[in-house]
């Protein structure tokens, strides 16, 4: 896992879902707090709320962050796998109608057991009690 795994982030916006956020709470901070809050939600792709909010509910920011990182990861390895999947299946199609294996098929064998391996890994790192 670690860092950003890889894969570039992707900043998406929160879908509206269910009661609509009508309170509002003020928090004031320093400069340096502040500075610490900004550089940890731009790392996330977050506003300085969000970060709060979710580092409120998901145990603290040090949790939303490494929550962050594995969703982070996840994403990159379905986009990865989905790739890997089209690659297959014209090599596939290539042997098929040649009747030869191309020379890029076992590269491509090998990529997707190491993604296969990137997957295990990550699911043993989680806390399935959490």
């Amino acid at each position: 896992m670690g860092g950003d795994g890889g894969f570039a982030r992707v900043k998406r916006r929160r879908p509206q879902a269910g009661a609509r956020r009508s309170r509002r709470v003020v928090v004031k901070v320093n400069d340096a707090e502040y500075e610490r809050l900004s550089s940890m939600a731009e790392q996330q792709g977050l506003s300085v709320a969000r970060l709060m909010i979710r580092s409120t509910f998901s145990g603290g920011s040090v949790a939303a962050m490494k929550a962050q990182l594995v969703h982070d990861d996840v994403r990159g390895l379905i986009r990865l796998m989905g790739r890997q999947g089209v690659l297959l299946n014209q090599l596939t199609a290539a042997t098929n109608a040649t009747g030869q294996a191309p020379l890029e098929l076992e590269p491509t064998l090998r990529s997707m057991q190491r993604v296969i391996a990137r997957t295990e890994a990550l699911a043993d790192s989680l806390d399935p009690s959490a």
